[in-house]
């Protein structure tokens, strides 16, 4: 049984059938184990979730968390048919988006944990820009 590894053995698995699935989700299960695909998965969900927070709060520059989160959903439903994440160019552009899009998720009112408390509700020179 060489090329196969305990865990592929004991659920009848070979790793032929594996690498055959064009499915991004099964093979990571079937290769890495099913620890690391759900510690790898969770960590993208949580930043997946957090650009959703980011479409929700964001009126300046609210585009960026909304592209981000169109290109995650758009890789997200493609992996369950193919292996495009194993593509590096593909990768690298999707964690640049991330990198991009995680931060500008964050609300411009909210920094370094101060409020913006400003009297009357005045607005502030980009919220007049954005209406």
């Amino acid at each position: 049984m060489r090329g196969e590894n305990f865990d592929q053995r004991q659920i009848g698995v070979n790793a032929h059938a594996a690498a055959q699935a064009h499915n991004s989700y099964l093979e990571l299960a079937l290769e890495g184990g099913l620890p690391s695909a759900i510690a790898l998965h969770a960590a993208l969900a949580w930043l997946i979730a957090f650009t959703i927070g980011g479409v929700a709060r964001r009126r300046v520059d609210g585009f960026v968390p909304v592209v981000t989160l169109a290109d995650s959903v758009l890789l997200a439903v493609h992996a369950l048919v193919d292996f495009s994440l194993q593509i590096p160019a593909i990768a690298a552009t999707w964690a640049i988006l991330l990198g991009i899009g995680c931060p500008q998720s964050l609300s411009s009112r909210v920094r370094d944990g101060e409020r913006d408390e400003r009297p009357n509700g005045q607005r502030s020179r980009q919220d007049r820009i954005w209406p």
